[in-house]
C-alpha cells in the first residue's frame, strides 16, 4: 500500500501557511503592497486629510464636488483617478531609513481613503518627502512596511498629486455668463484712468455706458458692439494657479500696482471681480540705466480676493480688456 504520509504532510504545510496568510496579513504580504485601484470609473469618493485640511472629493448625480460646496474641476478629477489606478511599488524601505527621514525632515503627511459608495476600497498614507526622486514614501497602515511608490512612465514627484488644497480642484472659469445673465461690467485701466468704462443692462439689449472714473453718462454709443463685448464673457478662464508660493513673492505680487480691475455682477447680484497684475521678467540694461522687462504672453491675476494668484494668458483675457473707445461712434470720437 502506498505511503500517502509525504503528501499529507505537504498539503498541511499548504493549509497552515494560507491559514497564516489570511489571519496575520504580514507587511510583505499583496494586501500591504497593493496600492492602486483596479476600477477608477466605480470610484465616488475620495478623502485625502493632511491634518491640517480635509478635502472630500465625492461623485453625486455624475458630477463631482470639492468639499460638497463646489464643482470640481473635471481634467484634475480624471488626472487623479488615472493617477490612483497606476500608482505602483518602486522599492521597499527599511523601518530605519524610513524613520529618519521622516523625523529629520518637515513633511506633510496625507491620509487618503477611496470609496466606491460606503465601501472603502483603498486606504494608505502618503509621506511627502525630498529624499527620494519620486517624492514620496507610502504605507498601509501604521505599523506595515513603508513603500516609495511611483507611477510606470512618469519619473516625477507623485506626493504632489494628493493636494488638500480645495481651491486646486475648483474649475479654473473665471467668467462663464451669457449676456442676458450680465447686470453690469466695469472695466478700469489703473495706468491710464481716461480709457475705463462701465456697462449697465438694466433690461436685455437694453444698455447704459459711462466714462469713468467721472462716470460720465455716454449718450451715443455703439450698441452691437456692446452687445459683443458681453459676448466675450462666456468662458474665460485662467491658465493656472499658484499655489505653495513664497509668501514674499506672493507679497510683492499683490502689493504691486494692477494694470487692469474687472468687476462683472450678474443678475442675481453675485460679484466677480480680477485684478491683473504684471509678471517681471528682468531688468534689461539701457543707456539711461535698467529697465523692467515683463512677460508678454502671461499675466498675474488675483481672483475677487482670493490668497492665491493664478496665471492667464493674454491672449484669453485680452478680449475683455477694451478701452472705451471700443465702444463710441465716430460722433464721439
Amino acid at each position: 500500500m502506498k505511503d500517502n504520509k509525504p503528501y499529507l504532510f505537504i498539503f498541511g504545510a499548504l493549509l497552515l501557511l494560507t491559514v497564516l496568510i489570511v489571519v496575520l496579513k504580514k507587511p510583505f504580504l499583496t494586501n500591504d503592497t497593493e496600492f492602486a485601484i483596479k476600477h477608477p470609473d466605480e470610484v465616488t469618493k475620495i478623502v485625502l486629510d493632511d491634518k491640517n485640511r480635509t478635502l472630500t472629493l465625492e461623485k453625486k448625480d455624475f458630477e463631482w464636488r470639492v468639499n460638497n460646496k463646489y464643482p470640481a474641476r473635471t481634467n484634475a478629477i480624471q488626472f487623479f483617478l488615472e493617477t490612483l489606478s497606476r500608482i505602483k511599488i518602486k522599492s521597499p524601505v527599511s523601518e530605519e531609513k524610513f524613520q529618519e527621514d521622516i523625523a529629520e525632515n518637515e513633511i506633510t503627511i496625507v491620509n487618503v481613503q477611496i470609496f466606491r459608495k460606503a465601501k472603502l476600497l483603498r486606504k494608505y498614507t502618503v509621506f511627502k518627502v525630498n529624499t527620494n526622486p519620486y517624492g514620496n514614501y507610502v504605507r498601509i497602515r501604521r505599523n506595515s512596511k513603508p513603500f516609495i511608490a511611483n507611477i510606470p512612465g512618469y519619473s516625477g514627484n507623485v506626493g504632489v498629486f494628493f493636494i488638500t488644497n480645495e481651491s486646486f480642484w475648483q474649475p479654473f472659469t473665471v467668467f462663464h455668463y451669457y449676456p442676458n445673465e450680465i447686470a453690469s461690467v466695469k472695466v478700469e485701466h489703473i495706468l491710464n484712468p481716461g480709457l475705463s468704462f462701465l456697462i449697465i443692462q438694466e433690461a436685455q439689449g437694453q444698455y447704459e455706458l459711462y466714462s469713468l472714473p467721472d462716470r460720465t453718462s455716454i449718450h451715443q454709443f455703439d450698441s452691437v458692439a456692446v452687445a459683443r463685448y458681453l459676448t466675450y464673457f462666456t468662458n474665460i478662464q485662467f491658465d493656472t494657479r499658484i499655489q505653495d508660493i513664497n509668501p514674499v513673492k506672493k507679497d510683492s505680487i499683490f502689493s504691486s500696482e494692477p494694470q487692469y480691475f474687472i468687476s462683472l455682477t450678474d443678475k442675481q447680484g453675485k460679484e466677480t471681480s480680477v485684478r491683473i497684475f504684471p509678471i517681471f521678467i528682468e531688468h534689461k540694461e539701457i543707456q539711461s540705466g535698467t529697465s523692467k522687462i515683463y512677460d508678454l504672453n502671461r499675466v498675474y491675476a488675483q481672483i475677487n480676493k482670493s490668497k492665491d494668484p493664478v496665471v492667464f494668458k493674454y491672449i484669453v483675457i485680452d478680449p475683455i480688456l477694451k478701452n472705451i473707445t471700443y465702444f463710441l461712434t465716430k460722433d464721439n470720437n
